[in-house]
């Protein structure tokens, strides 16, 4: 009896552990997205009818940032450009400031400064010569666009002569480092207070006053005084990841339609990526079409 009872004892905890150990499988999601068209014109509603169901839902518009193509491009070679505004007081010499570039500075020194090949870019901005705010235009930098160490500097020589007792004090506002795509999509890679700017005089304890909080920079009247201010490195074809719209998480309604404008022209291509997950893996389906959009 003892014996059976044993039989038995032992055969329920395997019964049990048999359950307690069985795995839940994870499944991709069946999901499903039908269009009635693909040609739309501006400002109509596409209307995507969804069926079935998953965890989670991306929508991808295929407008220029929501493109699922594109979400782990990091780099893309585009038209990398400078602006900014200038403002000189007493300008006593049009060559007291100088725009320069390098893509070979080591250090952010008086030496760095010295061994680094720089190139004279000043021809291609315009600069103040009295006037407040004056914009420099756009600065196309193509020539520095396969660098990933790409260095900014505001070279400022002081000057005064027997017509000019005050040398010249300049101010800088506004710089924007930006690469632009063929698309028109414009990333931004640094503005006047994330350029981490340094100050460095070659000449004596004079430098620039470097205010990134207020957004600009301002040199130091001295006369025979050199001060350069420097950027960070910049990549000039860095870009950011694409990026999609959460429509649907967990624990959520289920999907059965989404709407959506488009309100340019254009070809597009719509990605609707489904996923279910837990703690350990994913698996998902896509669903993709090309709208057509006219005026």
């Amino acid at each position: 009896m003892m014996k059976d009872f044993k039989i038995i004892i032992c055969l329920a905890l395997l019964l049990i552990g048999g359950v307690g150990c069985k795995k839940f499988t994870l499944t991709a999601p069946d999901f499903n997205v039908e269009v009635t068209t693909l040609n739309y014109k501006v400002g109509d509603t596409v209307n995507f009818n969804c069926s079935g169901n998953a965890d989670y839902v991306t929508f991808y518009s295929g407008e220029i940032g929501y493109n699922h193509d594109f979400i782990n491009r990091t780099s893309s070679l585009g038209t990398p450009q400078l602006q900014f505004i200038s403002f000189v007081q007493n300008a006593n010499t049009i060559d007291s400031l100088q725009l320069k570039a390098t893509n070979n500075l080591r250090s952010w020194d008086a030496e760095g400064i010295s061994n680094a090949n720089w190139t004279d870019i000043t021809n291609r901005a315009i600069l103040s010569t009295g006037k407040d705010s004056t914009p420099s235009g756009i600065v196309r930098l193509n020539d520095f666009a396969f660098n990933d160490s790409f260095v900014l500097a505001f070279r400022y020589s002081g000057f005064v002569g027997s017509a000019y007792p005050v040398a010249s004090k300049w101010t800088i506002r506004g710089v924007t480092i930006s690469n632009v795509l063929a698309d028109s999509s414009n990333y931004t890679l640094a503005t006047i207070g994330t350029c981490y700017w340094t100050g460095i005089s070659t000449c004596d304890t004079s430098n620039w006053y470097l205010n990134q909080q207020a957004n600009y920079i301002q040199t130091t009247r001295k006369a025979t005084s050199v001060q350069w201010a420097l950027t960070a490195p910049f990549k000039l074809n860095k870009v950011t990841p694409d990026v999609g719209v959460s429509i649907k998480t967990m624990g959520g309604a289920t999907l059965t339609t989404y709407q959506y404008s488009y309100l340019k022209a254009g070809t597009y291509k719509v990605t609707f990526l489904a996923f279910n997950a837990n703690s350990k893996e994913e698996k998902q389906v896509m669903r993709q079409f090309i709208i057509n959009v006219s005026p």
